[in-house]
């Protein structure tokens, strides 16, 4: 065996710690001499000794940090550094120098949490025990879902209430209150509806009057509370407080709201628009009919949101006489009058039929 073949048979020992076996070594005999080493392939995958198969890796790191090592040091002179570099060296220094590399790969690899794969399909190189601890994921969830107990629940559970009042102090909603006087909230648009249905609109505005404090325009109750409001100030007349209302109503978070607000502001663009205005004294001034245009007349068109006043003033009659709130005891005397009404006429009349036969 010449040079070459030798230095080429003791690379390939280096490179992969394997013994040669049937080596034989060739030359050509066109132009330049080419060594060609064949050697016999050892199943790494089979796990012969676990002692051998880290000297392997050993031997592999100490390739590559050498070969770093090496190429840094002489790129500061401006050399090309080649692979083959450290053939020139003594055999000697080059024993050396993969004993230490050796002893430095052996220290990494005994280091706590590092694993050692038996395998090459799951890679030569080590790495932590336990991926999903030392970089973060690889979370087990188990058939219907993670078992929380009630402690850690609660704990849950307050951590996102206090978020939400955080994040509803700083979009301006105010629930404390609204939680506080929640029922006397809903008794009140309650009483304000059944007002409404008899055509006391006046004392539906104080009903809801009564309990806008307590409400945010951006809530849910807020935004009931104050839709009907608007409704019933656009019913009294006082069309410039209920504009007020729907634009604001129109900023709500809450799409139901602000759709309505947005809809009925548009009956006031509508009434501009037709030049229809619901003052009496303007239904004064534009109340005639001649003869040409009798068929124009807009008295009794698109006028939908005029109440008579007079009901403001039987409401104030109404309040002073204590009547505006009816009760269950009112009730049966208002019952007892009428029966004693109808009684008194009943006997009148039958005194005049008989008198009359």
């Amino acid at each position: 065996m010449d040079e070459i073949g030798f230095v080429g048979c003791f690379s390939q020992k280096i490179l992969f710690g394997l013994t040669t076996r049937n080596s034989c070594c060739q030359r050509s005999s066109v132009g330049r001499k080419t060594v060609v080493i064949t050697a016999q392939k050892r199943n790494i995958n089979r796990d012969d000794s676990l002692s051998q198969r880290e000297d392997e890796i050993a031997q592999k790191i100490a390739k590559l940090k050498k070969n770093r090592i090496e190429t840094s040091g002489k790129s500061n002179s401006s050399k090309v550094v080649s692979d083959s570099s450290s053939d020139s060296l003594p055999e000697w220094k080059q024993e050396e120098l993969l004993e230490a590399e050796m002893k430095r790969a052996e220290e990494f690899m005994k280091g706590p949490g590092i694993h050692k794969p038996k395998v090459s399909t799951w890679g030569v190189y080590p790495r932590p025990e336990n991926i999903s601890k030392t970089y973060g994921g690889g979370k087990n969830i188990p058939i219907g879902g993670k078992k929380v107990s009630d402690e850690e629940q609660q704990k849950k559970e307050e951590a996102t209430r206090k978020l939400l009042n955080s994040y509803r102090e700083s979009a301006g909603i105010d629930v404390r209150l609204e939680d506080e006087h929640r029922d006397e909230i809903q008794a009140a648009i309650e009483r304000s509806k059944q007002l409404m249905l008899k055509t006391r609109p006046f004392e539906a505005i104080k009903e809801l009057e009564s309990v806008t404090e307590y409400v945010s325009l951006k809530s849910q109750l807020g935004g009931e509370v104050f839709l009907n409001l608007a409704m019933t100030l656009e019913v009294c007349g006082r069309n410039e407080e209920a504009k007020e209302l729907y634009a604001e109503l129109r900023k709500s978070p809450i799409a139901y709201y602000a759709q309505k607000a947005k809809q009925l502001s548009f009956g006031f663009k509508a009434m501009e628009d037709l030049r229809v205005d619901s003052t009496r004294e303007v239904l004064k001034v534009m109340d005639f009919e001649l003869p040409d245009v009798a068929a124009l007349s807009t008295r009794n068109r698109y006028d939908t949101s005029y109440f008579d006043f007079a009901s403001k003033r039987e409401a104030e009659i109404r309040s002073k006489l204590n009547l505006d709130k009816d009760t269950k005891a009112q009730k049966r005397v208002n019952n007892a009058i009428f029966l004693i009404f109808i009684s008194v006429v009943t006997v009148v009349l039958l005194n005049f039929i008989i008198r009359i036969r």
